[in-house]
Formats: structure tokens, C-alpha cells, sequence
């Protein structure tokens, strides 16, 4: 048996283990959102041109996208 998921197929164990994960692939997902955030924050600072502007602002968008999908999921007592 397969499962589509966003037009991916994937085994049906498959399925199995990500929702056995899930919790833990959520809070990596809002980590490494923040650590983008971060790196876009930091570095933009020393950006001398549109390029490398739009890249960072790429990336904050990005991150700040995920969280909003994720949400306000408590990571706390998952280790990642």
C-alpha cells in the first residue's frame, strides 16, 4: 500500500514512521527556520548589494513561513 502526500508516494510503513517522528522532524523544522532567521538577521547587515539582500530576505521569509505552518508547537520535551 502507498500514500500520496502532496503528490509524493510514499510505502505505507513509511507514513507509519513519520508520524512516529513527526513531533521531533517538527521541532528540527522550527529550529532550523530560527537558525535561518538568525543567519539572515546577522549577515545582512554586511550586504553591499541587491543580490545578497534579496538572498537574506529570502531566507527570513522562508523561516518565518515555516514557523507560521508549524505554529506554536511546544519542542520542549522532544530532543532533536
Amino acid at each position: 500500500m502507498h500514500v500520496v502526500m502532496m503528490g509524493v508516494t510514499f510505502p505505507f510503513n513509511e507514513v507509519k514512521r513519520m508520524k512516529k517522528h513527526g513531533n521531533n522532524d517538527i521541532c528540527r523544522a522550527k529550529k532550523i527556520a530560527q537558525q535561518l532567521i538568525d543567519t539572515a538577521n546577522l549577515n545582512e547587515r554586511g550586504c553591499e548589494s541587491n543580490t545578497c539582500l534579496l538572498v537574506y530576505s529570502i531566507l527570513r521569509d522562508c523561516g518565518y513561513q515555516i514557523i507560521k505552518i508549524v505554529g506554536e508547537k511546544d519542542c520542549s520535551q522532544n530532543e532533536c
